[in-house]
């Protein structure tokens, strides 16, 4: 980000493809925005499809829709992995935390830029092929005997459900059930992490003290539901990943 000059940013995974006219697509997206509103966007979002021609997930409830992340998660319950770009003038304001030791869910950044009052415009338009590999990073808690790269980015995205977006807690209120009882698992799993040779530079004290839920409602769901993510942890260690 601090090297990118341009006004829009694509980011593409390398092991995923665009179709070969999403860049003239996504200008011509982005120009669709009238130059007065244009300021208030921070991106344009699309669909993925899978190798063999599959809308991963599910569309947009409307074809053109300006909202936010958090609202087509949790209001019109959207699933699926989406891909589009944003502006580099706005990614230069929200910075992927860089204190965080391995994955980091970039969700974290896309809900911070909603909350500070940017909007995106979501669109039925197809911009990528999607390989969903079954080593991802994204899976790393679901595979027994994985690495614990992700547990502490996946535990700072259950802090920030809890700590900035509560006010969402009614839309949909077992989005954060789940969230304060992933909190527990991966706070747990923090816990039990020690120094090892693939964790250089890793300190599980300082990766535990970093994301301490301080907000006293947080703190109240997080313990009605620690008995869940109490077994959560527990499968986990059945399956081998703590």
């Amino acid at each position: 980000m601090r090297l990118a000059k341009g006004q829009l940013l694509v980011v593409l995974d390398s092991d995923d493809t665009l179709s070969p006219d999403a860049l003239s697509t996504m200008k011509a997206l982005w120009e669709d925005i009238p130059e007065t509103e244009s300021s208030s966007f921070s991106a344009v979002t699309g669909l993925c499809v899978r190798p063999d021609g599959q809308i991963v997930g599910q569309k947009y409830p409307r074809d053109v829709m300006d909202s936010t992340p958090m609202e087509m998660i949790l209001r019109y319950r959207v699933t699926g992995e989406k891909f589009g770009f944003q502006r580099t003038e706005v990614m230069r304001q929200f910075p992927f935390p860089e204190d965080v030791w391995g994955y980091l869910p970039e969700s974290i950044v896309w809900w911070g830029i909603a909350k500070a009052g940017y909007k995106t415009r979501f669109v039925n338009v197809v911009l990528r092929t999607y390989y969903d590999t079954a080593d991802s990073i994204t899976r790393a808690d679901d595979r027994p005997g994985s690495s614990d790269a992700s547990i502490q980015g996946l535990r700072a995205l259950a802090y920030d459900t809890l700590t900035n977006h509560l006010n969402w807690f009614w839309v949909r209120p077992s989005a954060f059930i789940l969230a304060g009882a992933r909190y527990t698992r991966f706070s747990l799993r923090v816990k039990r992490m020690k120094r090892t040779s693939d964790l250089a530079g890793f300190d599980p004290v300082a990766a535990y003290d970093a994301f301490a839920v301080s907000r006293p409602l947080a703190k109240v769901l997080v313990w009605l539901t620690y008995p869940l993510g109490l077994a959560l942890y527990a499968r986990d260690r059945w399956r081998g990943h703590a």
